[in-house]
């Protein structure tokens, strides 16, 4: 499970899910100013501001998926089959 923040002007909201739950929520396209998914335990955190720059923060990340993913790679990233 973890937290997701968005920040949409000067309102803030919270979501609780799973990370491929998660990622869909993202993935609908919807832009807003700044972003945080945070572990439930506060272990780890991933932003994305407004320029669209990603921060990664914490343990138990693993960086070669980061890594594999900023390159263009599709590991570590799940979708669903929406049909």
């Amino acid at each position: 499970m973890a937290y997701l923040f968005i920040e949409e002007g000067s309102k803030f909201w919270i979501f609780e899910g799973l990370p491929d739950v998660i990622a869909e929520i993202l993935e609908e396209g919807l832009y807003w100013d700044d972003y945080y998914i945070i572990s439930r335990k506060y272990q780890w955190m991933i932003s994305m501001n407004h320029e669209e720059i990603v921060l990664f923060a914490g343990t138990g990340l693993d960086r070669e998926v980061i890594m594999e993913i900023k390159d263009g790679g599709e590991r570590g990233v799940q979708k669903r089959d929406k049909g």
